[in-house]
């Protein structure tokens, strides 16, 4: 879609789940503001990211954007570990597990939820 590898999709979603994660313990806020926090986080860094960073390379130079977002992936990560650090944190149980039975097939609250947000 942006005619480029951009290899730091995986650090700005990192930015948006560890933002989505202190919404829901530090700030109190439910499932749906963690979720909009995060995508605001993400818009944040990703937007920028690709407008001021990797646009304006020359088309002679195919693999600048390549090293910038190797670059950036590695700043990013650097700093959660300089932040949060090293270790895994859980995320709080926001829905209520319950399991639906559909003859063979086992689905979860959690996973319709998955679903329905994908989908949105």
């Amino acid at each position: 879609m942006l005619n480029l590898l951009y290899f730091a999709h995986g650090e700005i979603f990192m930015v948006g789940a560890f933002v989505g994660l202190f919404l829901v313990v530090y700030a109190g806020a439910n499932i749906y503001g963690a979720l909009a926090g995060a995508m605001v986080a993400c818009a944040i860094i990703g937007v920028p990211t690709v407008v001021r960073r990797d646009r304006p390379v020359p088309k002679d130079r195919p693999l600048a954007p390549l090293i910038s977002t190797i670059g950036l992936t590695i700043v990013l990560q650097n700093l959660a570990v300089y932040f949060i650090g090293g270790q895994q944190l859980a995320f709080p149980e926001t829905i209520k597990q319950t399991l639906y039975h559909v003859g063979p097939v086992t689905v979860s609250s959690t996973q319709i939820f998955i679903l329905g947000v994908a989908l949105d």
